[in-house]
Formats: C-alpha cells, structure tokens, sequence
C-alpha cells in the first residue's frame, strides 16, 4: 500500500514537472508571435508600388513574414528543441511509471474492464440511454400524443356543465 501511494505521489510531481515543460514551450511560442506580430506593420511599408508598369508582389509580404519568422524561430531554437527533448523524456519516464502502477491505483476509465464492473455494480435505473433533456423531450411529446388521441373534452375543455 506504501509503495503504491509513493508511485502515485512521484506520478504526480513528474505530470506537473511535464506540464511545466509544456509551459515552457508555449510561453517561447507566444513570445515568437508576439515579436512577428510587431514586425507585420515594419513588413507592410515595403510596397513597391506600381513601378514601371508592374503591378505589387502579394507574395513578398509572405516571403518577407516567412523569412523572418525562420529568423526569429532560429535563435530560439537550441532552447525549444532542449524543451522538446526533455517533454519526450518525461513522457515515457511517465508512461513506464504507470505501466509499473498497480490496476487497482489507476482510474477505472484507463482500464475498461474495470469501468465496466464499476458501472454494472449501479442501480439499472441511475444509467439512462438517453440525456434528461431528450428523456423529457420524449416523455412531453407521448403526453401530448395521448391528449391529442382523448379529444378535449377529457380535459374540462368544452364539457357539459353539470
């Protein structure tokens, strides 16, 4: 019991160590695309305009974005592929770690076996095949046939006064 809970407490801190590297990564990405999105007005004012008859290059902008993107992505490249290593590193350190976990420590839906013993020991009538609002749904229309097929006057609509 011991050494499954301290599996389960190292499983834990090496999933928030991963989502800290995964951070780290999307925190590179958003600083590439904040510095592209200051250079776009930099790479717009370079329209050459109609020169000697010939009309504006549309692909230089993109030429000009790309190129500088690849730039901008080059110098931080040593770090996102170190980052991209280590996240790699840490999954299948994580994988192994819950190859290694006993069955009865993981979550009944990464074992579906066991989810469906869990599930088969409710009460038939908690599992509905069908979402609350599609089983009201369907109650209120057979409702509505049923008063439709006894007329009106079953309902105190247009019935003899007594």
């Amino acid at each position: 019991m011991k050494a499954s809970s301290e599996r389960l407490a190292q499983l834990s801190r090496m999933e928030e160590a991963r989502r800290q590297t995964q951070r780290q990564l999307d925190m590179i990405d958003r600083q590439i695309i904040r510095r592209m999105t200051a250079l776009i007005p930099q790479l717009g004012r370079k329209r050459s305009g109609y020169r000697r008859g010939k009309p504006p290059d549309p692909s230089a902008f993109l030429e000009r974005y790309r190129s500088n993107l690849a730039a901008i992505t080059a110098e931080r490249q040593p770090e996102i592929d170190a980052l991209s290593r280590k996240l790699a590193r840490q999954d299948g350190a994580i994988e192994t770690l819950r190859a290694r976990c006993a069955p009865e420590s993981r979550p009944a839906h990464d074992d579906p076996e066991r989810a469906h013993r869990t599930l088969s020991a409710l009460p038939s009538g908690l599992l509905r095949s069908a979402p609350p609002a599609v089983r009201f749904k369907a109650k209120s229309q057979a409702t509505r046939n049923r008063r439709s097929r006894q007329g009106p006057a079953a309902f105190g609509a247009g019935a003899p006064a007594s």
